[in-house]
């Protein structure tokens, strides 16, 4: 195989920095489970949001090539373990049930039993003993000094409750519909690593710089259920270029296999086929393709492997993908060579992959030697991520990193939503309900629209910016209207003049400063300092480090809160 059409793979290190949900097919309809890693089909999406976003148009020939074509391929981001990408389990290895820390390798033996085995000699033919499944999805793609380190990520669950406005509960009312649910969530924990790829062929191979501008220009957003705090944040750093997907594989084939071989194809991603006989999907016309792939210069003798169902939903159309039956990753089959296979023919196949939907990351295949030696794998569970898991020996006072960040965030929601609970109140009741001339709604939907784009704290202080060169006293162009001034000026709000007190709020001060802004304006500092004592979870200094920090989201709040009862009262006069 020429170098030229080698094609490129793109390595890159995933971090999240907040909860993630990448949905997996659930039966319960009130509950989410979540994926152990990021599929490909994500990060494709949020390319394709981007290139929209920086003007591609959806029929343009970049868009084309960098998300339709499959010159552009999106693999799935595994955990990262010792350092480096890690590979699903195999589908083959089974833990004995008195040791777990030992798995055995049922590709190695040949389950042929028939009438003329002895008894004594079962042992050579299928494993004896009590076994279970390997405990953890994931091990390092290398061996070291003969063990495998095995992980799993750490995952987290939550219970939500959809309440009744009014009576605070779910409930049924007479016909036995309900009024309220409770969901369960499981997702990703904030501070996890992941490692993926992404395959550039080499049509796409003069894009790997638009492609590395698009996703670490700023964060990106992974999965679902973001305005239920899930928001799935998380940095791409891209950590370099290579000729193969995996480069340090233990057992991978470098040379051309010989007549009589044995050898293994392993699944490093599910695999979806599709019957070319009758057109239907079927897992198991894998062996087939296989076959075929190779030119019938191999047979396959032994299949280790597991069926799931892959599903997915479009965002853009908001339609769920058809599930279909595919073959689990960490697949093993075992294959007897019937004539020489050159080893440019194996990494040819490695490179194309297998089966359908390929550009989502599905049917990535590796090729390795083939043993029949039947010892035990001594497994390794690494131990950062049992850390992570059980959170050690720590006691009951010294929460692990991972329960401590979900502290920290759970803090965050509560006193944020305290605080933006009491903010509504003083708009409504203390400021806007005692103002005489308030301006028109057209005026106030106008400085509304400042407001829209304020999600987090940035965003936030970015709108302060603006407001304040809006209300400013000097005639630039960027500032309102003379009219517009005099009409925010007419109304009082805290005893002085709407536009003086959107520009006392709009001040650029940050942190303390900036809530120390906000309880003064409010005209009724008592809720508002007793906040962080009423609200916190961890402590009051933990609560109050989370209202500085926030001090320019929740001044825009209580803005937005104030412009907002204007317009309600104005509607209200109108009738």
């Amino acid at each position: 195989m020429s170098t030229s059409a080698t094609p490129t793979y793109l390595h890159y290190r995933l971090r999240l920095q907040s909860p993630a949900i990448v949905s997996t097919l659930s039966g319960d309809p009130n509950s989410a489970a979540t994926q152990p890693f990021i599929p490909g089909s994500a990060l494709r999406g949020i390319l394709a949001a981007r290139l929209i976003a920086d003007g591609v148009a959806e029929y343009s020939d970049e868009f084309q090539r960098l998300i339709l074509s499959g010159n552009v391929r999106y693999l799935h981001a595994y955990p990262e373990l010792a350092a480096e990408r890690s590979l699903p389990v195999s589908s083959s290895w089974r833990s004995e049930k008195a040791e777990p820390n030992r798995a055995l390798d049922l590709a190695a033996f040949s389950g042929n039993i028939d009438a003329s085995i002895d008894a004594e000699d079962l042992g050579r033919v299928w494993a004896e003993g009590a076994l279970v499944s390997v405990p953890a999805p994931f091990a390092a793609a290398a061996a070291s000094a003969g063990t495998r380190s095995i992980a799993a990520p750490s995952i987290g669950s939550r219970v939500h409750q959809q309440r009744d406005r009014v009576k605070g509960r779910p409930w049924k009312d007479p016909s036995e519909q309900r009024r309220g649910a409770l969901f369960a969530y499981e997702y990703l924990e904030p501070g996890q690593v992941f490692r993926g790829v992404i395959q550039i062929m080499p049509a796409a191979a003069a894009d790997i710089g638009r492609i590395k501008t698009l996703l670490a220009a700023e964060p990106i957003l992974v999965g679902r259920s973001r305005r239920a705090g899930y928001g799935g944040e998380a940095e791409i750093e891209f950590t370099g270029q290579a000729q193969r997907e995996y480069e340090n594989v233990s057992g991978s084939i470098s040379r051309d296999v010989a007549r009589g071989t044995w050898f293994r194809a392993f699944l490093a991603s599910a695999c979806i086929g599709r019957n070319p006989m009758t057109g239907q999907i079927d897992p198991t016309s894998l062996r087939q393709e296989l076959h075929c792939r190779l030119g019938g210069a191999a047979s396959v003798e032994r299949t280790r492997w597991t069926f799931e169902t892959a599903g997915a939903f479009n965002q853009k159309w908001r339609l769920e993908v058809p599930q279909v039956r595919a073959v689990a990753a960490g697949a093993v089959l075992v294959l007897k060579a019937t004539t020489a296979i050159p080893v440019s023919t194996l990494q040819a196949i490695e490179h194309d992959g297998l089966g359908e939907r390929r550009v989502e990351g599905f049917g990535r295949v590796l090729f390795l030697e083939h043993s029949d030696d039947q010892q035990p794998i001594r497994l390794h569970r690494d131990d950062e991520q049992i850390q992570a898991e059980g959170g050690g020996s720590n006691g009951l006072g010294s929460p692990s990193a991972p329960h401590r960040q979900q502290l920290d965030l759970l803090e965050r929601r509560i006193v944020l939503a305290a605080a933006r609970a009491e903010l509504d109140r003083v708009a409504a009741i203390d400021l806007a309900a005692r103002t005489r001339t308030r301006p028109t709604n057209s005026l106030l939907g106008r400085l509304r629209t400042l407001f829209r784009r304020a999600m987090d704290e940035q965003a936030a202080r970015a709108a302060l910016a603006n407001l304040r060169t809006w209300c400013s006293d000097d005639d630039i162009p960027q500032a309102l209207k003379q009219r517009a001034r005099e009409k925010l000026d007419r109304c009082e709000v805290g005893n002085e003049g709407l536009r003086r007190w959107l520009r006392r709020l709009a001040e650029s001060v940050q942190g303390e400063a900036g809530w120390k802004v906000l309880v003064e304006a409010s005209g009724n500092p008592t809720t508002l300092t007793g906040l962080a004592a009423r609200s916190h979870l961890i402590s009051d200094a933990a609560a109050e480090a989370v209202l500085h920090e926030h001090s320019a989201l929740l001044r825009v709040h209580l803005i937005d809160a104030v412009l907002a009862a204007l317009a309600r009262l104005n509607r209200r006069g109108a009738r």
